[in-house]
């Protein structure tokens, strides 16, 4: 009796490359904005020019190296490692939400956007910290929902011998052996 088997593959979902893209991005976000911020009077705790304090480092680095990495990484072809690699997106983005918070623990210095208004200073921790935290979060969690998705199987491959559905019994054996490999359908009235 031949079985019947189908094929499976593991495929990373094209719906995945959407997150690994925005998630490149904005781990470039992360890295670059307090490096280019203070041209544009949107910078966070210098207003150097191309200088990565050791707040920077802690804070913005780090996190965006990770997202970065997190999305380049979800492009591979095993869903582990692109499962993994969501996962550090997500801590990436998890780091940029608590950081700021934390950070006043271990650090004797503060860490405090440049002076400007009220609406300004919001918006720089929100496009600095808490939003772009919450977007790896929320882009590095959906990649994994995509990423858990049943496996994509193939085309199944057909039986070499019809057989109905159903449960059987052997038939008993009456001394021909041809006989012997036949099945027949249980019936559920019989003992």
């Amino acid at each position: 009796m031949t079985t019947h088997t189908q094929n499976r593959v593991a495929r990373r979902p094209t719906a995945v490359l959407v997150p690994a893209v925005l998630l490149m991005a904005l781990g470039a976000w992360v890295f670059f904005a307090p490096l280019v911020g203070p041209y544009f009077s949107f910078g966070f705790d210098t207003s150097t020019h191309w200088r990565f304090s050791q707040n920077h480092v802690l804070m913005s680095l780090i996190p965006g190296i990770a997202i970065f990495v997190g999305g380049i990484l979800m492009m591979t072809r095993s869903r582990a490692v692109a499962w993994l690699a969501a996962l550090l997106a997500v801590a990436g983005g998890v780091w940029l939400v608590i950081g700021p918070s934390l950070h006043q623990t271990w650090s004797t210095t503060g860490f405090q956007p440049m002076a400007g208004g009220s609406w300004k200073t919001g918006l720089r921790w929100i496009a600095y910290f808490y939003g772009a935290g919450a977007l790896a979060v929320y882009l590095g969690a959906q990649a994994q929902g995509l990423l858990e998705r049943a496996t994509v199987t193939s085309e199944p491959s057909a039986p070499a011998a019809s057989v109905p559905p159903g449960p059987y019994r052997m038939t008993k054996q009456t001394g021909n052996p041809q006989q012997s490999d036949q099945r027949e359908p249980v019936s559920s009235h019989s003992a």
